[in-house]
């Protein structure tokens, strides 16, 4: 199981150079919502970690990472 807040925080810390303690925030407010940024980390994580074969070990690897299932991993990357 991942830590979402904290996974969003260093995500957004190495693309768009803001503080920890304002994403911190953000998420007090409800301007950025965990199930969304859920969504966002698992794309990301999968579009680096997928290669030609292997597409299905990483959807069920990602499925057991996020405790969520193949077909809502599935549902998420193709989107």
């Amino acid at each position: 199981m991942i830590n979402v807040k904290e996974d969003t925080a260093s995500m957004l810390q190495e693309y768009f150079d803001i503080a920890p303690e304002i994403t911190a925030a953000l998420f007090e407010k409800g301007i950025i919502r965990e199930v969304e940024m859920r969504k966002v980390l698992l794309r990301e994580e999968y579009k680096s970690k997928v290669k030609r074969n292997g597409k299905q070990v990483l959807r069920h690897e990602l499925a057991s990472k996020y405790c969520i299932s193949v077909s809502l991993v599935e549902k998420i990357i193709f989107k």
